[in-house]
């Protein structure tokens, strides 16, 4: 079974599939914008981070044989996702 791991980092999120045995199979990334109003304040929209994961995972669940989220699970700073086979 494939794995997605999904970092959602400060400027942009990033996603790598890897096969059931580790060994990388596609990887995919994407920035978003950070606001500074004032001195010393960064401001992200989380509607930025919807559209990143939307943009990176497409093409990886494309190019693997798994389908889209079938279980999500987070837990403040991690997030469990569990795929199944395309049949």
């Amino acid at each position: 079974m494939p794995f997605l791991g999904i970092d959602l980092g400060p400027s942009g999120l990033r996603a790598l599939l890897v096969d059931a045995g580790g060994a990388p199979v596609a990887s995919a990334q994407a920035h978003y914008p950070v606001a500074n109003p004032h001195a010393g304040w960064s401001e992200q929209d989380p509607a930025d981070w919807i559209a990143a994961l939307e943009t990176v995972i497409t093409p990886l669940i494309q190019v693997s044989q798994i389908l889209p989220c079938t279980e999500l699970t987070a837990d403040c700073e991690d997030a469990y996702l569990r795929f199944r086979a395309r049949t």
